[in-house]
């Protein structure tokens, strides 16, 4: 059952230019699990949220002049995520390594 009172108190939001395959990505190469996600009628993400511990990220595409991937801007950085591992982080980096 969903508990607001659990919810971080500052989540990230990260722009991709397929949220769809980063979703994927980010569940095989780190572990996150999905939380929520809303489809526009085609089935593509248009916003989610992914938990990994007690934190929660935001994916979803570019959606206006503004909200950019690093993609679109010529690879910059634009946005960055900081993520604490409470697991055997030699055991992390070897799934994330696999995911590509």
């Amino acid at each position: 059952m969903y508990d607001p009172s659990a919810r971080p108190a500052c989540i990230s939001a990260l722009c991709y230019l397929d949220p769809k395959t980063a979703l994927d990505w980010l569940q095989n190469a780190f572990g996150f699990e999905i939380e929520m996600i809303i489809e526009d009628g085609e089935g593509n993400p248009v916003h989610s949220e992914l938990r990994y511990g007690n934190g929660v990220v935001m994916i979803g595409a570019e959606w206006s002049a503004d909200h950019k991937s690093p993609a679109s801007v010529g690879r910059k950085c634009t946005q960055t995520v900081h993520m604490h591992m409470s697991e055997d982080i030699d055991q992390h980096c070897e799934r994330a390594r696999k995911a590509g």
